[in-house]
Protein backbone atom coordinates (compact mmCIF):
# COMPACT_ATOMS: atom_id res chain seq x y z
CA UNK A 1 0.00 0.00 0.00
CA UNK A 2 3.04 2.20 0.62
CA UNK A 3 4.11 1.56 -2.84
CA UNK A 4 0.68 2.91 -4.08
CA UNK A 5 0.70 5.94 -1.85
CA UNK A 6 4.34 6.81 -3.34
CA UNK A 7 2.99 6.43 -6.88
CA UNK A 8 0.10 8.72 -6.21
CA UNK A 9 2.28 11.41 -4.93
CA UNK A 10 4.22 10.83 -7.78
CA UNK A 11 1.98 11.05 -10.02
CA UNK A 12 0.63 14.36 -8.58
CA UNK A 13 3.85 16.11 -8.49
CA UNK A 14 4.65 15.50 -11.83
CA UNK A 15 1.40 17.07 -13.19
CA UNK A 16 1.61 19.96 -11.02
CA UNK A 17 5.28 20.20 -12.19
CA UNK A 18 4.34 20.76 -15.61
CA UNK A 19 1.59 22.85 -15.03
CA UNK A 20 3.65 24.83 -13.12
CA UNK A 21 6.25 25.13 -16.02
CA UNK A 22 3.72 26.22 -18.23
CA UNK A 23 2.12 28.72 -16.07
CA UNK A 24 5.64 29.96 -15.74
CA UNK A 25 6.43 30.44 -19.45
CA UNK A 26 3.37 31.99 -20.08
CA UNK A 27 3.87 34.84 -17.37
CA UNK A 28 6.64 35.11 -15.95
CA UNK A 29 9.59 34.55 -18.91
CA UNK A 30 11.95 36.74 -17.03
CA UNK A 31 14.29 34.09 -15.15
CA UNK A 32 12.67 31.12 -16.74
CA UNK A 33 15.05 29.72 -18.86
CA UNK A 34 17.47 29.70 -15.27
CA UNK A 35 14.69 27.76 -13.75
CA UNK A 36 13.76 25.67 -16.67
CA UNK A 37 16.48 23.01 -16.52
CA UNK A 38 16.31 22.90 -13.11
CA UNK A 39 12.25 22.28 -13.16
CA UNK A 40 13.01 19.78 -16.29
CA UNK A 41 15.30 17.18 -13.98
CA UNK A 42 13.16 17.48 -11.49
CA UNK A 43 10.27 16.90 -13.86
CA UNK A 44 12.80 13.58 -14.97
CA UNK A 45 13.22 12.30 -11.53
CA UNK A 46 9.94 12.09 -11.01
CA UNK A 47 8.89 10.46 -14.34
CA UNK A 48 11.58 7.89 -13.48
CA UNK A 49 9.70 6.87 -10.28
CA UNK A 50 6.84 7.10 -12.16
CA UNK A 51 7.85 4.36 -14.51
CA UNK A 52 9.22 1.91 -11.73
CA UNK A 53 5.74 1.71 -10.25
CA UNK A 54 4.65 0.94 -13.60
CA UNK A 55 7.31 -1.77 -14.07
CA UNK A 56 5.73 -2.44 -10.44
CA UNK A 57 2.17 -3.01 -12.30
CA UNK A 58 3.70 -5.76 -14.77
CA UNK A 59 5.64 -7.07 -11.86
CA UNK A 60 2.40 -7.67 -10.21
CA UNK A 61 0.91 -9.21 -13.04
CA UNK A 62 3.24 -11.25 -13.45
CA UNK A 63 3.44 -12.57 -10.15
CA UNK A 64 -0.30 -13.15 -10.20
CA UNK A 65 0.45 -15.45 -13.01
CA UNK A 66 1.86 -17.40 -11.38
CA UNK A 67 0.15 -18.03 -7.99
CA UNK A 68 -2.93 -19.04 -10.48
CA UNK A 69 -0.40 -21.44 -11.56
CA UNK A 70 0.37 -22.42 -8.46
CA UNK A 71 -3.21 -22.40 -7.27
CA UNK A 72 -4.06 -24.80 -10.36
CA UNK A 73 -1.08 -27.48 -9.59
CA UNK A 74 -2.69 -27.38 -5.86
CA UNK A 75 -5.84 -27.80 -7.12
CA UNK A 76 -4.95 -30.80 -9.66
CA UNK A 77 -2.80 -32.47 -6.37
CA UNK A 78 -5.98 -31.78 -4.16
CA UNK A 79 -8.02 -34.09 -6.61
CA UNK A 80 -5.34 -36.81 -7.04
CA UNK A 81 -5.10 -37.32 -3.44
CA UNK A 82 -9.00 -37.32 -2.80
CA UNK A 83 -9.03 -39.85 -5.23
CA UNK A 84 -6.00 -41.95 -3.66
CA UNK A 85 -7.66 -41.60 0.01
CA UNK A 86 -10.68 -43.26 -1.42
CA UNK A 87 -8.96 -46.34 -2.91
CA UNK A 88 -6.86 -46.48 0.63
CA UNK A 89 -10.79 -46.51 2.06
CA UNK A 90 -11.28 -49.26 0.06
CA UNK A 91 -8.62 -51.13 0.91
CA UNK A 92 -9.32 -50.79 5.01
CA UNK A 93 -12.66 -51.30 4.62
CA UNK A 94 -11.72 -54.85 2.20
CA UNK A 95 -9.03 -56.23 4.88
CA UNK A 96 -11.55 -55.36 7.88
CA UNK A 97 -14.25 -57.56 6.08
CA UNK A 98 -11.44 -60.02 5.77
CA UNK A 99 -10.25 -60.04 9.41
CA UNK A 100 -13.48 -60.15 10.70
CA UNK A 101 -14.36 -63.54 8.64
CA UNK A 102 -10.78 -65.19 10.11
CA UNK A 103 -12.04 -64.06 13.38
CA UNK A 104 -15.05 -65.81 12.85
CA UNK A 105 -13.21 -68.74 11.27
CA UNK A 106 -10.57 -69.03 14.06
CA UNK A 107 -13.13 -68.57 16.56
CA UNK A 108 -15.17 -72.17 14.98
CA UNK A 109 -11.62 -73.91 14.76
CA UNK A 110 -11.15 -73.09 18.50
CA UNK A 111 -14.38 -73.84 19.62
CA UNK A 112 -13.98 -77.57 17.60
CA UNK A 113 -10.66 -78.06 19.04
CA UNK A 114 -11.76 -77.17 22.48
CA UNK A 115 -14.03 -79.92 22.06
CA UNK A 116 -11.87 -82.49 20.71
CA UNK A 117 -9.48 -82.02 23.64
CA UNK A 118 -12.86 -83.05 25.63
CA UNK A 119 -13.37 -86.54 24.11
CA UNK A 120 -9.54 -86.95 23.95
CA UNK A 121 -9.07 -85.78 27.44
CA UNK A 122 -12.07 -88.21 28.92
CA UNK A 123 -10.16 -91.09 26.56
CA UNK A 124 -7.37 -90.74 28.66
CA UNK A 125 -8.69 -90.46 31.87
CA UNK A 126 -10.62 -93.83 31.12
CA UNK A 127 -7.46 -95.19 30.25
CA UNK A 128 -5.82 -94.15 33.74
CA UNK A 129 -8.86 -95.35 35.73
CA UNK A 130 -8.24 -98.90 34.18
CA UNK A 131 -5.23 -99.72 35.74
CA UNK A 132 -1.60 -100.53 34.34
CA UNK A 133 -2.76 -103.00 32.22
CA UNK A 134 -4.92 -100.40 30.27
CA UNK A 135 -5.50 -102.57 26.74
CA UNK A 136 -4.04 -105.78 27.49
CA UNK A 137 -6.24 -106.34 30.57
CA UNK A 138 -9.09 -105.69 28.69
CA UNK A 139 -7.84 -108.38 25.95
CA UNK A 140 -6.97 -111.14 29.42
CA UNK A 141 -10.36 -110.82 30.56
CA UNK A 142 -12.17 -112.18 27.19
CA UNK A 143 -14.28 -114.69 28.23
CA UNK A 144 -13.23 -116.76 25.18
CA UNK A 145 -11.39 -116.31 21.93
CA UNK A 146 -14.24 -115.12 20.06
CA UNK A 147 -14.51 -112.23 23.11
CA UNK A 148 -11.32 -112.11 22.51
CA UNK A 149 -11.06 -111.34 18.86
CA UNK A 150 -14.00 -108.98 19.64
CA UNK A 151 -12.47 -107.47 22.16
CA UNK A 152 -9.35 -107.00 20.02
CA UNK A 153 -11.17 -105.43 17.11
CA UNK A 154 -12.60 -102.78 19.38
CA UNK A 155 -9.51 -101.88 20.96
CA UNK A 156 -7.73 -101.48 17.63
CA UNK A 157 -10.27 -98.93 16.20
CA UNK A 158 -10.11 -97.65 19.52
CA UNK A 159 -6.40 -96.88 19.59
CA UNK A 160 -6.79 -95.45 15.80
CA UNK A 161 -9.28 -93.21 16.94
CA UNK A 162 -6.99 -91.98 19.48
CA UNK A 163 -3.86 -91.45 17.25
CA UNK A 164 -6.02 -89.80 14.38
CA UNK A 165 -7.65 -87.57 16.99
CA UNK A 166 -4.16 -86.75 18.40
CA UNK A 167 -3.06 -86.13 14.66
CA UNK A 168 -6.14 -84.03 14.36
CA UNK A 169 -5.73 -81.72 17.42
CA UNK A 170 -1.80 -81.64 16.00
CA UNK A 171 -2.60 -80.42 12.74
CA UNK A 172 -5.39 -77.74 13.94
CA UNK A 173 -3.30 -76.87 16.74
CA UNK A 174 -0.41 -75.68 13.64
CA UNK A 175 -3.41 -74.42 11.46
CA UNK A 176 -4.96 -71.73 14.31
CA UNK A 177 -1.01 -71.00 14.97
CA UNK A 178 -0.91 -70.28 11.30
CA UNK A 179 -4.49 -68.68 11.07
CA UNK A 180 -2.86 -66.15 14.58
CA UNK A 181 -0.37 -65.14 12.96
CA UNK A 182 -2.11 -64.63 9.48
CA UNK A 183 -4.51 -62.53 11.02
CA UNK A 184 -1.26 -60.47 13.14
CA UNK A 185 -0.32 -60.02 9.65
CA UNK A 186 -3.46 -58.56 7.68
CA UNK A 187 -4.25 -56.22 11.05
CA UNK A 188 -0.20 -55.19 10.71
CA UNK A 189 -1.26 -54.70 6.97
CA UNK A 190 -4.41 -52.38 8.25
CA UNK A 191 -2.45 -50.42 10.70
CA UNK A 192 -0.29 -49.48 7.67
CA UNK A 193 -3.12 -48.05 5.80
CA UNK A 194 -4.54 -46.36 8.39
CA UNK A 195 -1.22 -44.53 9.01
CA UNK A 196 -1.03 -44.18 5.41
CA UNK A 197 -4.75 -42.42 5.63
CA UNK A 198 -3.56 -40.02 8.44
CA UNK A 199 -0.67 -38.80 6.66
CA UNK A 200 -2.74 -38.39 3.27
CA UNK A 201 -5.18 -36.37 5.50
CA UNK A 202 -2.71 -33.99 6.88
CA UNK A 203 -0.78 -33.44 3.20
CA UNK A 204 -4.63 -32.71 2.28
CA UNK A 205 -5.11 -29.98 5.64
CA UNK A 206 -1.59 -28.84 4.31
CA UNK A 207 -2.67 -28.37 0.57
CA UNK A 208 -6.20 -26.32 1.44
CA UNK A 209 -4.37 -24.11 3.98
CA UNK A 210 -1.68 -23.37 0.97
CA UNK A 211 -4.53 -22.92 -1.24
CA UNK A 212 -5.85 -20.49 0.93
CA UNK A 213 -3.27 -18.39 1.87
CA UNK A 214 -3.04 -17.97 -1.90
CA UNK A 215 -6.28 -17.29 -2.38
CA UNK A 216 -6.17 -14.53 0.02
CA UNK A 217 -2.73 -13.31 -1.67
CA UNK A 218 -4.12 -12.94 -5.17
CA UNK A 219 -7.11 -10.69 -3.81
CA UNK A 220 -4.73 -8.33 -1.69
CA UNK A 221 -2.66 -8.19 -5.16
CA UNK A 222 -5.70 -7.79 -7.23
CA UNK A 223 -7.07 -4.68 -5.26
CA UNK A 224 -3.53 -3.10 -5.64
CA UNK A 225 -3.82 -3.69 -9.03
CA UNK A 226 -7.05 -2.31 -9.29
CA UNK A 227 -6.25 0.46 -7.67
CA UNK A 228 -3.34 1.28 -9.76
CA UNK A 229 -5.81 0.66 -12.77
CA UNK A 230 -7.24 3.17 -11.40
CA UNK A 231 -3.92 5.38 -11.17
CA UNK A 232 -3.59 5.44 -14.52
CA UNK A 233 -6.92 6.62 -15.43
CA UNK A 234 -6.58 9.58 -13.57
CA UNK A 235 -3.25 10.37 -15.38
CA UNK A 236 -5.31 10.14 -18.89
CA UNK A 237 -7.55 12.52 -16.75
CA UNK A 238 -4.89 14.70 -15.73
CA UNK A 239 -3.08 15.07 -19.42
CA UNK A 240 -6.68 16.29 -21.15
CA UNK A 241 -6.55 19.44 -17.93
CA UNK A 242 -2.54 19.75 -18.68
CA UNK A 243 -3.70 20.05 -22.49
CA UNK A 244 -6.06 22.52 -21.90
CA UNK A 245 -4.07 24.49 -19.55
CA UNK A 246 -1.42 24.85 -21.53
CA UNK A 247 -3.03 25.73 -24.53
CA UNK A 248 -4.67 28.40 -22.56
CA UNK A 249 -1.84 29.91 -21.60
CA UNK A 250 0.04 29.65 -24.77
CA UNK A 251 -2.68 31.54 -26.22
CA UNK A 252 -1.70 34.81 -24.01
CA UNK A 253 1.62 34.98 -25.81
CA UNK A 254 2.46 37.03 -27.71
CA UNK A 255 3.55 34.62 -30.65
CA UNK A 256 0.53 32.61 -29.69
CA UNK A 257 -0.22 29.89 -32.96
CA UNK A 258 -3.35 30.28 -34.73
CA UNK A 259 -4.34 26.81 -36.30
CA UNK A 260 -4.45 27.26 -40.33
CA UNK A 261 -7.51 25.59 -40.56
CA UNK A 262 -8.19 22.12 -43.03
CA UNK A 263 -6.81 19.06 -42.65
CA UNK A 264 -4.27 17.35 -40.65
CA UNK A 265 -1.81 15.49 -42.24
CA UNK A 266 -0.51 12.25 -41.99
CA UNK A 267 1.67 11.63 -39.18
CA UNK A 268 3.63 8.42 -40.15
CA UNK A 269 4.42 9.10 -44.19
CA UNK A 270 3.62 6.12 -46.19
CA UNK A 271 2.52 4.18 -43.05
CA UNK A 272 -1.06 3.44 -42.74
CA UNK A 273 -1.70 0.38 -41.01
CA UNK A 274 -3.93 1.01 -37.95
CA UNK A 275 -4.12 -1.28 -35.10
CA UNK A 276 -6.38 0.00 -32.85
CA UNK A 277 -9.00 2.94 -33.84
CA UNK A 278 -10.69 5.52 -31.71
CA UNK A 279 -13.15 4.51 -29.43
CA UNK A 280 -13.61 2.30 -26.33
CA UNK A 281 -11.50 -0.86 -25.87
CA UNK A 282 -10.31 -3.75 -23.73
CA UNK A 283 -7.17 -3.07 -23.11
CA UNK A 284 -4.00 -5.15 -24.28
CA UNK A 285 -1.83 -4.85 -20.58
CA UNK A 286 -4.26 -3.23 -18.11
CA UNK A 287 -6.92 -5.72 -18.96
CA UNK A 288 -9.73 -3.67 -18.54
CA UNK A 289 -12.40 -1.56 -20.06
CA UNK A 290 -11.56 1.70 -21.27
CA UNK A 291 -11.60 4.63 -23.92
CA UNK A 292 -8.82 4.72 -26.15
CA UNK A 293 -8.23 8.44 -26.80
CA UNK A 294 -6.62 7.97 -30.21
CA UNK A 295 -5.86 5.62 -32.92
CA UNK A 296 -2.72 3.33 -32.96
CA UNK A 297 -0.36 3.13 -36.40
CA UNK A 298 1.73 0.07 -36.74
CA UNK A 299 5.12 1.08 -37.28
CA UNK A 300 8.46 -0.78 -37.28
CA UNK A 301 11.10 0.75 -34.82
CA UNK A 302 12.80 4.04 -35.29
CA UNK A 303 10.04 5.19 -38.22
CA UNK A 304 9.96 9.06 -39.16
CA UNK A 305 6.71 11.19 -36.98
CA UNK A 306 6.17 14.34 -38.29
CA UNK A 307 3.86 17.00 -37.43
CA UNK A 308 0.39 17.17 -38.58
CA UNK A 309 0.56 21.01 -38.79
CA UNK A 310 2.03 24.07 -37.89
CA UNK A 311 2.43 24.71 -34.31
CA UNK A 312 4.14 24.91 -30.93
CA UNK A 313 5.70 22.30 -28.92
CA UNK A 314 4.01 22.37 -24.97
CA UNK A 315 5.28 19.02 -24.69
CA UNK A 316 8.34 16.73 -25.37
CA UNK A 317 9.58 13.84 -22.84
CA UNK A 318 8.53 11.23 -21.03
CA UNK A 319 4.79 10.77 -19.76
CA UNK A 320 3.67 7.92 -18.08
CA UNK A 321 1.90 4.85 -20.10
CA UNK A 322 2.59 7.46 -23.39
CA UNK A 323 6.27 6.66 -22.89
CA UNK A 324 8.22 9.73 -24.61
CA UNK A 325 5.48 12.15 -25.87
CA UNK A 326 5.10 15.32 -28.04
CA UNK A 327 2.08 17.60 -27.56
CA UNK A 328 1.65 20.34 -30.00
CA UNK A 329 -0.19 23.33 -30.05
CA UNK A 330 -1.77 23.83 -33.54
CA UNK A 331 -3.70 27.16 -32.26
CA UNK A 332 -7.66 27.94 -31.64
CA UNK A 333 -7.98 25.28 -29.28
CA UNK A 334 -6.42 21.84 -31.32
CA UNK A 335 -3.59 20.26 -30.48
CA UNK A 336 -2.18 16.57 -31.08
CA UNK A 337 -0.66 14.23 -29.05
CA UNK A 338 2.58 11.60 -30.51
CA UNK A 339 2.85 8.65 -28.21
CA UNK A 340 5.01 5.70 -27.26
CA UNK A 341 8.31 6.95 -29.57
CA UNK A 342 11.72 5.66 -29.10
CA UNK A 343 13.49 9.10 -29.45
CA UNK A 344 12.35 12.80 -29.67
CA UNK A 345 13.28 14.63 -31.99
CA UNK A 346 11.94 18.65 -30.21
CA UNK A 347 11.95 19.64 -27.41
CA UNK A 348 9.62 22.12 -25.46
CA UNK A 349 8.75 25.50 -27.08
CA UNK A 350 10.09 24.61 -30.75
CA UNK A 351 8.19 25.73 -33.44
CA UNK A 352 7.00 23.31 -36.00
CA UNK A 353 6.04 22.97 -39.67
CA UNK A 354 3.57 20.82 -41.15
CA UNK A 355 5.34 17.52 -42.33
CA UNK A 356 8.75 18.68 -39.94
CA UNK A 357 10.40 15.36 -38.47
CA UNK A 358 8.97 15.19 -34.88
CA UNK A 359 10.39 11.85 -33.39
CA UNK A 360 11.26 8.69 -34.17
CA UNK A 361 8.16 5.94 -33.50
CA UNK A 362 8.72 3.12 -30.69
CA UNK A 363 7.12 0.87 -28.16
CA UNK A 364 7.79 3.16 -25.03
CA UNK A 365 5.37 3.30 -22.03
CA UNK A 366 2.26 1.20 -21.98
CA UNK A 367 2.93 -0.82 -25.50
CA UNK A 368 3.00 -3.98 -26.59
CA UNK A 369 4.95 -3.64 -29.58
CA UNK A 370 6.24 -0.59 -32.04
CA UNK A 371 3.55 1.92 -33.06
CA UNK A 372 2.44 5.43 -32.99
CA UNK A 373 -0.41 6.14 -30.68
CA UNK A 374 -1.95 9.56 -32.34
CA UNK A 375 -4.36 11.87 -30.50
CA UNK A 376 -5.80 14.54 -31.59
CA UNK A 377 -7.75 17.19 -29.18
CA UNK A 378 -9.97 19.87 -29.27
CA UNK A 379 -10.04 22.12 -26.05
CA UNK A 380 -8.23 19.66 -24.50
CA UNK A 381 -10.72 16.54 -25.45
CA UNK A 382 -10.03 13.87 -27.55
CA UNK A 383 -11.96 13.43 -30.87
CA UNK A 384 -11.29 10.91 -33.26
CA UNK A 385 -8.22 11.79 -35.52
CA UNK A 386 -10.29 10.36 -38.48
CA UNK A 387 -12.76 12.99 -38.74
CA UNK A 388 -9.30 15.27 -38.57
CA UNK A 389 -6.67 13.85 -41.18
CA UNK A 390 -6.06 13.93 -44.86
Amino acid sequence: MNHLVRSRWYLSTALLLILSLAFYSAFSPIGYADDLQQKKEQLQNVQKSIEEKKKQLNDIRREKADLQNQLAIIQQNLVQSQEQLNKAQKQLSKLEASIKIKSEELDAAQKRLNDENEIFKKRVVAMYKSGPMGYVGVLLDSNNFLDFLSRYEIMKRLIKYDKDLISQITMQKEDIARQKQELIKQRNEVASVKNAIERRKKEISIQLASRSGILRKLNMQEQTYKSQIEDLSNESEQLTAIIKKLQEQAAQRKNAVRFAGGKLGWPVPGVYDITDPFGPRYHPILKVERMHTGIDIGTSYGSTVVASADGRVIYAGWFGGYGNAVVIDHGDGISTLYGHNSSLLVKEGDMVKRGQAIAKSGSTGLSTGPHLHFEVRKDGVPVNPMDWLK
